[in-house]
């Protein structure tokens, strides 16, 4: 018997060191924090057990025998927690506060036991006194209990009892490894009750009142495993591999309850984790708590990692634990971010190209049309009348601005398109020269108005032509015969306004709104106006200008254009 339980006490000694050693880079989580605790009591126990059959000294015996309670006293308690966080951790999370309640009576019965190993008289006969050595039997004392020692015995009583409860429910009613472990538990605590009734009350051997602690070792090796394997998946074999350690993609791994359990090399660089972050809580790590939260892309020091998020599970489905691979994916993000930025410029380009050709050609139509008109009208006048000469004057005039606008058509991609100074003034002349073909035949007079000094308006030179020829061209089309057009410019500020304005037919609200918006442009094209237009309020776009349209029908349009400018004297 003495052989057997001296065994027992051993291996729980020597186990409960080696299980304290292996959970103790996974302090800091709660729950495995709690178990560390209770392995190291229980090695000490066993520890200080052993010590008193090979001490010879009474006085020194019965120290290492008031020590025992200095620990013993909050086993039942931590067990109480920690089995509680593994079965019902919502449970948990929600009033832990509470759970100090427990170690009450625990602690009452520790400082009453201090008290008493330090001499103090009202403590002597509240834990143990009396004490006595057993004849024949090495290293056993024999002891009176005092008040706080029956006390903590009660309260150990009940809380194994409830232990036994939450053991027996879950292994009815949880499923999986829960279940499992939970008639592990069971198992364990009835063998170690059972021990403890047996050496206590039926044996009367005196040794068999330490058999407990030599088969106790059973429960702690349950309960190491039940609780490391329901709470996150043992990977540290695997984290040991250098595969995964020296892999240039940061791996990193989560507990269920978002701690931080694993992380390999590349991972801590980039996160700056220490080892003292190992099975913290992540709300200290605002980078890692965002990880937890993410399934797409994290951007962290300027990189952006592609992240690929694994849950890992029992056979039962049940989680285990959360692994985050990181692929750095920066440069096919720049790559792409550098592509979508040339396919915009390019688009830019092609959309700007195809305005400027289509209004040109619109332009040029027009041009020739005036060539026609006026060729057309020239068939019926005699050669030396002055009225011929006139035409032919005016003809001149059409060629030439036929012949400026084809020039204008191939130096275009020539042209620099960054705006720049340009005199306002001649840019308007020469589009009333462009239309002079118009003006002529309707007999439309055209007034400008400057004012003193040198007008200039940022912009392009082609852009500011097109867009005055195609507001003066619809402002003499939709005047009446020898009507008028005026032309006003005033200088306001940091911008030039022109007021381009007909007594012509006028249009409808509804009209200008269409017109404006850019909706319903092929019948406005048919009717002459609106291609010009719709372009002309694109180009006003392209050099940060402005366009606004008041008209009324049968009294014709107001169109007022603002431009950035500056005036010289």
């Amino acid at each position: 018997m003495f052989s057997f339980v001296i065994l027992g006490i051993l291996i729980t000694c020597v186990l409960c060191t080696v299980l304290s050693v292996l959970l103790w880079p996974y302090r800091r989580s709660t729950v495995h924090g709690f178990l560390l605790v209770t392995q190291i009591i229980h090695a000490l126990w066993a520890f200080l057990v052993l010590s008193i059959f090979v001490t010879d000294d009474f006085e020194t015996r019965v120290l290492l025998t008031r020590m025992r309670q200095l620990i013993l006293p909050t086993v039942v308690s931590m067990g109480i927690v920690t089995i509680v966080m593994v079965f019902y951790r919502p449970f948990w999370e929600r009033y832990k506060r509470y759970f100090v309640l427990l170690f009450i009576i625990p602690a009452i019965t520790i400082l009453g036991n201090m008290a008493s190993i330090l001499g103090f008289s009202f403590a002597e006969h509240l834990v143990f006194y009396n004490f006595q050595e057993f004849p024949g039997y090495k290293g056993l004392l024999s002891y009176s209990l005092g008040p706080l020692i029956s006390i903590n015995f009660i309260h150990g009583s009940l809380g194994i009892l409830l232990l036994n409860v939450i053991y027996i429910h879950n292994a009815i009613c949880a499923k999986g490894l829960r279940r499992k472990y939970a008639i592990y538990f069971l198992l364990g605590s009835v063998l170690s009750t059972s021990l403890d009734l047996w050496g206590m009350y039926i044996s009367p051997n005196p040794i068999a009142k330490q058999v407990s602690v030599g088969g106790f070792w059973v429960f702690c090796l349950i309960i190491y495993f039940a609780v490391t394997r329901l709470e996150f998946l043992d990977i540290k074999s695997l984290a040991q591999e250098r595969v995964i350690e020296n892999l240039p993609n940061p791996v990193v791994t989560l507990s269920p309850h978002g701690e931080l359990w694993d992380a390999n090399k590349a991972a801590r660089d980039l996160f700056s984790l220490k080892p003292s972050d190992q099975g913290r809580p992540l709300k200290n790590n605002s980078e890692l708590r965002e990880l937890s939260r993410n399934s797409g892309n994290l951007t962290t020091q300027d990189k952006v990692y592609q992240v690929f998020h694994y849950e890992l599970a029992t056979q039962g489905g049940e989680s285990h634990s959360s692994v985050y691979v990181l692929n750095n994916i920066s440069d096919i993000v720049q790559l792409n971010k550098d592509l979508e930025e040339s396919n915009l410029v390019l688009k830019h380009l092609t959309d700007f190209n195809k305005r400027i050709h289509a209004v040109l050609s619109h332009d040029m139509s027009g041009s020739l049309g005036s060539v026609h008109t006026l060729l057309t009208g020239m068939r019926h006048m005699k050669p030396d009348s002055a009225e011929y000469k006139t035409y032919v004057d005016r003809l001149i005039d059409a060629s030439s601005a036929s012949l400026t606008l084809l020039q204008n058509v191939l130096a275009w991609n020539k042209e620099d398109k960054e705006t720049k100074r340009i005199s306002l003034k001649p840019i308007v002349e020469s589009s009333i020269r462009q239309l002079s073909a118009q003006v002529i035949s309707k007999n439309i007079h055209v007034e400008t108005s400057f004012p003193e000094g040198d007008v200039h308006v940022w912009g392009t030179k082609n852009i500011l032509e097109a867009i005055f020829r195609n507001v003066l061209s619809n402002a003499i089309k939709f005047s009446h015969a020898e009507g008028k057009v005026q032309l006003t410019c005033h200088h306001r500020e940091k911008w030039i306004e022109i007021l381009v304005q007909d007594w012509g037919v006028g249009m409808t609200p509804e009209a200008v709104e269409r017109l404006v918006s850019g909706t319903n442009q092929e019948r406005e094209a048919q009717e002459g106006f609106g291609v010009g237009m719709h372009f002309t309020m694109n180009f006003i776009k392209e050099i940060k200008g402005h366009l606004h349209i008041e008209s009324e029908v049968s009294k014709g349009t107001r169109v007022h254009l603002r431009f950035p400018a500056e005036v010289l004297a």
